[in-house]
Formats: C-alpha cells, sequence, structure tokens
C-alpha cells in the first residue's frame, strides 16, 4: 500500500535538512580584510580570526560553531606579537571546525610567487606564545599553516610560556579529538642558560584522550640550530597521543610525552646537547608513563646527547611494544630504555629494530639497549646491533634474549650493511647475517593486533622508515620506504627492521672513486 506525505510535511524535513547542511559556514581571513567584512568569501576576507588580538566589529561578534571554516590566504602573515591567539570554541562528534590554509588556489603571489605557500603564524622575533587552545576545547583542527619567529632570553621561563602551539589548557578530555596536521614549525630562538622550556608544540590533553593525533608536519629548527649545537628548543611535550609521519629534526630534545599510544613513521634526527647541560629531558623519544604503546617505523638519528636515552617506554601495569625501529649514527648512552613505571608487572617488547650504537663516524662502542628498576623487564628478540659490545653485553638490567645479532661496524659494512645505503644498515645480499636468523613474531603481531589493527598489520611487514621531507617546499610526502617486504606466517624472520626480498635497492654508489686509463 503506498502512502503520501503531506506536502507540508515534505517541505518541513527538506528545509531541516538544508538548514543542517547550510549550519556550517566558510570564513576567509586575509591581511588586506576587514574585520567589519561579512567574511564569508575571497572577496570579502576578515583581517582577523576569532580569538585574535585584534578581532573586532563582525569577526569579534561571531561565535565560530560545529564544521565551520576559517581559511586564511596562503603567503599572508599574522602577528601575535600584541597578544596570543586563543581559540575557545568546539566543534562536535565528525564535525570539526577547521582552522588553516585549506584553499591552496588562494595565496597572495607577491608572498608566494607562482605556487602556494602556507599562510604564517610569526611571533616576530619576541618573547611569546602564538596560539592556544582555551580549557575544555574539542574537536578542532589546526592545518597547514607556518608557525616562525619564537625568542627568548628569558634564564628560566615556565613551562607553557613560550610555544607556537599550546594545547595544555586541555587536561583529561576523553575526547578531544584534537588534529594538528600539515604545519611547518621552524626559526625557535631561545638564548639563555637556565633550565629550558619553550617548544614548538606543548600539549597536556591527558591520560583520558585516544583520539587526538599529530601528523605530517614539519618541526625543523635547521634555520637556528648548526650541529653540534648547542640548540636550544623543545620540539614537542605531552600531547596527542597518537603521533604518525611527522619530521623532528634540530633541537635539544624531539618528543617527550606521557600517555602514549601510537607513534609510528616519523623521523627524528639532529638532537644535540643544549647549554643547560642535562637539566631538561633532551632524549629523542621519551616516555613518561605508557599503557600498551605501540612505537614502530620511526628512524631516529644523528642523536648527539651524551648520555641520553633515545627511544624510551615506560608501561604501567602493561606490555609495550617497539618493532622496525631504525636507529643509525647514534652517539647517546643507551639506544633504547625500559624505564621502570608503577606499579609492577611493567614489561617492553623490543623486536626487530637496528641500530648502530654509538657514532657512524667513530666506533660504535655504546650499549643497544637497558632495562632499569626492579618493576621492569624487557623481551629482546631479532635485534641487530652494531656495536663493539658482545653477546649480551650491549644490553643492561634485566632482559630475557632471543635471536639477536650484534657486530661491529666493520664486520657490519663487510657484509654491505652500512649507514650510507638508502636505508641504513639494510641487507644487500640473501647470505647476509641477518637474513633467516631470527624467531618467527607472528604470534606477537596478532596479541599486538588485538591492541591496534593497524599496528598488528605493520608487525607483519618489515619497516617503512619513517618519514619522507621534502626540504624544499617544507612538507611530509609518504611514509621513507613505500615498498615494503612480507614477514612469513611461518619459518623464520630475518634479524632486525628488514625483511630481505628480491627488490630491495641496492647499496649506494661508491663516491670519490678514481681510474687510471692504461
Amino acid at each position: 500500500m503506498s502512502r503520501l506525505f503531506p506536502s507540508a510535511l515534505v517541505a518541513l524535513i527538506l528545509g531541516m535538512l538544508l538548514a543542517g547542511n547550510a549550519s556550517a559556514t566558510s570564513y576567509y581571513i586575509a591581511a588586506n580584510g576587514s574585520d567589519s567584512s561579512n567574511g564569508t568569501s575571497e572577496t570579502t576576507p576578515w583581517l582577523h580570526a576569532p580569538g585574535m588580538n585584534g578581532c573586532s566589529s563582525v569577526c569579534a561578534s561571531s561565535s565560530p560553531l560545529p564544521g565551520d571554516q576559517f581559511i586564511f590566504r596562503g603567503g599572508d602573515t599574522w602577528l601575535t606579537t600584541s597578544g596570543v591567539w586563543v581559540w575557545s570554541w568546539s566543534g562536535g562528534s565528525g564535525n570539526a571546525i577547521y582552522i588553516g590554509g585549506g584553499d591552496q588556489t588562494w595565496f597572495n603571489s607577491g608572498a608566494c610567487g607562482a605556487s602556494y605557500c602556507r599562510p604564517i603564524v610569526s611571533e616576530g622575533g619576541t618573547v611569546s606564545k602564538a596560539f592556544e587552545t582555551a580549557s575544555g576545547v574539542k574537536w578542532v583542527h589546526l592545518d597547514n599553516l607556518e608557525w616562525k619567529g619564537m625568542f627568548s632570553n628569558l634564564s628560566n621561563p615556565n613551562s607553557g610560556q613560550i610555544d607556537y602551539i599550546d594545547l595544555s589548557r586541555n587536561t583529561n578530555i576523553s575526547d578531544a579529538n584534537m588534529e594538528i596536521s600539515n604545519n611547518y614549525l621552524h626559526d625557535g630562538n631561545v638564548a639563555h642558560d637556565g633550565a629550558h622550556n619553550a617548544h614548538f608544540i606543548l600539549g597536556s590533553l591527558g591520560s583520558a584522550d585516544a583520539s587526538s593525533s599529530l601528523h605530517d608536519n614539519v618541526l625543523d629548527n635547521s634555520d637556528r640550530c648548526t650541529p653540534p649545537g648547542p640548540c636550544t628548543i623543545d620540539l614537542f611535550e605531552g600531547a596527542p597521543h597518537i603521533i604518525y609521519r611527522n619530521y623532528f629534526g634540530y633541537a635539544s630534545c624531539g618528543i617527550v610525552t606521557d600517555w602514549p599510544l601510537l607513534l609510528y613513521n616519523n623521523t627524528i634526527e639532529w638532537i644535540v646537547l643544549s647549554p643547560d647541560n642535562g637539566v631538561d629531558h633532551e632524549n629523542a623519544m621519551e616516555s613518561n608513563g605508557d599503557t600498551n604503546f605501540l612505537l614502530f617505523n620511526n628512524v631516529v638519528r644523528h642523536v648527539y646527547n651524551a648520555g641520553i636515552v633515545d627511544f624510551q617506554m615506560a608501561p604501567v601495569n602493561s606490555t609495550s611494544y617497539a618493532f622496525n625501529n631504525v636507529l643509525p649514527d647514534m652517539d647517546g648512552g643507551n639506544m633504547q630504555q625500559c624505564y621502570e613505571g608503577s606499579p609492577a608487572n611493567n614489561h617492553c617488547s623490543w623486536f626487530n629494530n637496528t641500530a648502530e650504537a654509538g657514532p657512524d663516524s667513530g666506533n660504535p662502542s655504546g650499549m643497544c639497549g637497558r632495562n632499569t628498576g626492579s618493576n621492569t623487564t624487557s623481551s629482546v628478540t631479532n635485534q641487530h646491533c652494531i656495536t663493539t659490545a658482545t653477546g649480551n653485553s650491549w644490553w643492561s638490567g634485566t632482559a630475557s634474549f632471543t635471536t639477536n645479532l650484534s657486530q661491529t661496524k666493520a664486520a657490519a659494512n663487510a657484509e654491505g650493511y652500512s649507514n650510507a645505503q638508502i636505508y641504513a644498515f639494510s641487507p644487500t645480499a640473501a647470505n647476509g647475517s641477518t637474513v633467516g636468523a631470527g624467531t618467527n613474531m607472528s604470534s606477537t603481531c596478532s596479541t599486538i593486533t588485538a591492541i591496534n589493527a593497524a599496528a598488528g598489520a605493520a608487525c607483519m611487514q618489515d619497516t617503512s622508515y619513517g618519514a619522507a621531507y621534502d626540504v624544499s617546499t617544507h612538507t611530509i610526502t609518504g611514509a621513507g620506504r613505500l615498498s615494503t617486504n612480507a614477514r612469513p606466517a611461518s619459518g623464520a624472520w630475518d634479524v632486525g627492521a628488514y625483511q630481505f626480498g628480491a627488490g630491495d635497492p641496492p647499496p649506494n654508489a661508491p663516491t670519490g672513486l678514481s681510474a687510471v686509463v692504461q
């Protein structure tokens, strides 16, 4: 039986649908805009975004709603020297508020030239911070902006006083859903001798948040830090707890975080000693409390802080896992550390990682890892460690060892394993010492799959080698190694982060050769 709806009811339903679709608005912000404009087109942009110091008139009276977009014109610059940009509005479930350079056809050709470049938020070389979220803010996506001009000469700045992006007002929110993506952060200049607390990104969303992410960003302070340093900026401290496909480089500290969940396909390099000589963390990646943390497919290299830790996990009454990571040219005291958590029953599973425990330019004589404290244990399996230490002497503390390979640099190089390769210390021949020499870890991958399906799938492949960074555009272009090899479901695995395959690239061609024609 057919049933006809009254025309009035149809009109009401259609009106409600149209109203729902129309509730989200795109606003445009440009350096030649006016806050008295309506801001809803590229030809009538605002000068400021809501929350910016100086926002007035129509801009000041607007209240951002879920789904709204605030699009900045590429190449224009906004200064935060006269006050912090405070964002106080939340999006909704599946309907985040977008802030950033979301239209790459709209740019200032006088600043960018013929192709798009990011909008710029600058601290103008003064002591300030650029952007912070107010307490309780959720569902915000901060995307595709350039951040520059950080400066401080304070002897001991307070945490959260000098930052580009500060999420630290958001604490213990289980569904914050903050997303920071595709940003370029650089030009941080901090000159002091005290314990530094200057960060490119500072966050403290709390242990309850499993929804916020930091991905495809470039934090590159090479314009202010020249190794061997000193370098004075901490790149990232706090949350979000899901961190993937970023580049972190040229700083005194890479990532310091509490309660991380996933950290994968990041490239971290050139972490060098700062003037405070160890007062602050100064590690490449440090966790201070985690539950079933998954750390995989990262590349960490050129770390020159003697006595520091390059990777630290600190599980709390759980097991955390690190696999498929590559750590070449490292001069730290310990490559991988399982740190004592609380309460007891804290375990780290380290497997199928490749590490050079010492500088590539010298004799790699450091330890590949350690286990600290009476409440922690480690299992160490299928590790390839390039070091002059022998046997289990390359690892300290309570740990169990299965099918690991320790080689001197000379022995590794003689077999084709080298930091000069396209992918550092990868096997080049089927008879390499790592090939077929490991334990099958498929059951561990199944355990990881129950925690996170994507991580479990990555566990059954070899390393995808960090993030690929285009230094000309300061963008992330994908994983560092797009073609990976499957680990066998049965039978022996290779030792280290790689599984040998026929399609693997050969080592780099030698340079500096000469020939004599006779």
